[in-house]
């Protein structure tokens, strides 16, 4: 994930090797996040991805998928062409600790867009709920933690375990669209100071 966050990867075929059903190898994987870009040509993005070990025939699907999703969602692709996984990241974030400032700084259409490609990656979620935690399916090793090793790995870094990660954002991202906004701090301007309300963070002062 580090890999892809620091990469130029885009958001559309990112969604579209979350629908292949073939995996790829953490090397094979990370040799397709390095060359393809928002200014990859197409052909050369679809002769990359075959050339992976991906069957044309599920090259042809998934992309198919995509694209009708789109359709579905009053989306196009032309306005995720230029996005890419980074902004992706950085704009969950922006939506967490903003809310409605975030969707001015980010912008409506592009918070619309990102909700759309979290709709996607909800396909990768083994049991279609992304209510439901279930860490025998939904973390890699049944572990939250196992997906944290700092040193790249062939075989957890592959795109079986991408696609886990995926479902994951996409948990998120959903939970971040039906929750209440955060009230376990207050927050005091003048002072500027931020007031603790569960005692948990050790650089707010406590309640």
């Amino acid at each position: 994930m580090r890999h892809l966050y620091q990469s130029k990867f885009p958001l559309y075929w990112l969604m579209v090797l979350s629908l292949i059903d073939d995996d790829l190898s953490g090397t094979e994987l990370s040799t397709l996040v390095d060359n393809i870009t928002p200014d990859t040509d197409d052909t050369k993005v679809i002769d990359l991805l075959v050339e992976a070990g991906i069957e044309q025939v599920s090259v042809n699907n998934a992309i198919e998928d995509v694209n009708q999703h789109l359709i579905n969602m009053n989306y196009n692709r032309q306005q995720l062409n230029q996005a890419i996984f980074t902004d992706y990241c950085n704009a969950m974030l922006h939506i967490r600790n903003g809310d409605e400032l975030a969707l001015q700084d980010i912008g409506l259409d592009k918070v619309v867009g990102y909700s759309v490609v979290a709709e996607l990656f909800g396909r990768c979620d083994i049991d279609n709920n992304l209510e439901n935690h279930d860490y025998s399916q939904d973390y890699i090793e049944a572990d939250p933690e196992a997906g944290s090793h700092e040193e790249f790995d062939d075989n957890k870094d592959n795109l079986s375990n991408l696609k886990l990660r995926l479902a994951a954002l996409a948990r998120i991202f959903h939970m971040f669209r039906i929750t209440e906004p955060t009230t376990h701090f207050r927050v005091f301007p003048s002072r500027g100071e931020v007031l603790d309300l569960s005692n948990e963070n050790p650089l707010r002062i406590k309640a």
